[in-house]
């Protein structure tokens, strides 16, 4: 059964007859389930990249901190170095 909009809906329940007010609260329920559904993929999608950002800190390859951590590496490897040759 199609409502005058092309809706496919089931009969009312107990014999009730669909009225202007019912059919629109039926309208912003299907909106808002349909907000809700983007909102839960987009929540979904953020959830990945988050995932992928903390893999690229964990230490694996690609790791973004890495050339940040090599070159602090090197410098204190230099000031050891050079700390050495005083004693």
């Amino acid at each position: 059964m199609e409502d005058s909009e092309g809706n496919k809906e089931g009969p009312c329940r107990d014999g009730a007859q669909k009225t202007p007010q019912v059919t629109e609260e039926c309208v912003l329920l299907r909106r808002l389930l349909l907000g809700l559904e983007n909102m839960e993929s987009r929540m979904d999608r953020m959830e990945e990249q988050l995932k992928e950002i903390a893999a690229m800190f964990s230490g694996g390859e690609g790791c973004l901190a890495q050339p940040q951590v090599q070159e602090e590496e090197e410098r204190v490897q230099a000031q050891i170095t050079s700390l050495l040759g005083y004693i």
